[in-house]
């Protein structure tokens, strides 16, 4: 990440104005991670000694927000995030299928009654 210029009294102005926009910058990019976060609970306990997993783990969670956002999901995920948080799951198939049902209701009870489960 590159670096504010260091705050002096007589910084050039190009400097000034660099560092205006260094901070608002940042700003939005602290904004989208706390969305993110608050969206994606699992990004919130990252074991960052283990890099390879946390890239993973960030990529899917990336990866699942473009989801939501380029099909238009009807989702209130931080909503999503608190009753994700109250659940409990006997199992991983359990929590994906109760993801699904949620994202993608309509489409989960269309399948449900042709297959009938």
């Amino acid at each position: 990440m590159l670096k504010p210029y260091k705050e002096k009294k007589n910084n050039p102005r190009r400097c000034v104005r660099y560092n205006a926009a260094h901070s608002a910058t940042r700003v939005l990019v602290e904004h989208a991670n706390g969305r993110l976060k608050s969206a994606w609970r699992r990004l919130r306990h990252i074991d960052v000694r283990d890099r390879a997993r946390a890239r993973l783990i960030i990529r899917c969670c990336l990866i699942l927000h473009n989801f939501v956002l380029h099909h238009d999901c009807d989702v209130d995920r931080e909503e999503h995030g608190r009753i994700m948080e109250r659940l409990t799951f006997d199992s991983a198939i359990s929590k994906r299928e109760a993801i699904c049902k949620y994202y993608f209701k309509k489409i989960y009870d269309q399948d449900t009654i042709v297959d009938g489960h």
